[in-house]
């Protein structure tokens, strides 16, 4: 997900520099930013693969993709960076990740969520 997050960053000051190129630079910014797609789209490759083959990870992101609002790229970054998110049960996962689906992210630790027992 880093690899991922950088070069969409880098792939978004491009796309913002071309509003303002100078008609020289015009093409040389325009081909960059298809070499950033074309990097994400691997890289979201590698991830999707990644994924696929593991189980428990497979059913963790069918079930937060299955809530509205959440898509892949959450998905993987939850997956990726709250690793906690293994010890969670169903209810809390999705407790968790609707609350960052509607924009409730308080941050701290996700460990405080806690499901109606």
């Amino acid at each position: 997900m880093d690899r991922r997050d950088q070069l969409s960053q880098i792939n978004a000051s491009e796309k913002n520099r071309l509003q303002k190129a100078p008609p020289s630079i015009i093409k040389d910014i325009k081909r960059s930013i298809r070499f950033f797609d074309k990097e994400i789209t691997k890289v979201e490759a590698q991830i999707t693969k990644l994924i696929a083959q593991n189980q428990e990870l497979k059913e963790q992101a069918d079930l937060m993709t299955s809530i509205k609002g959440v898509g892949k790229v959450t998905t993987w970054a939850i997956i990726a960076y709250l690793q906690e998110i293994n010890t969670l049960s169903r209810n809390q996962t999705v407790a968790l990740v609707t609350r960052r689906a509607n924009g409730n992210w308080s941050g701290g630790s996700m460990m405080t969520v806690r499901s109606k027992s």
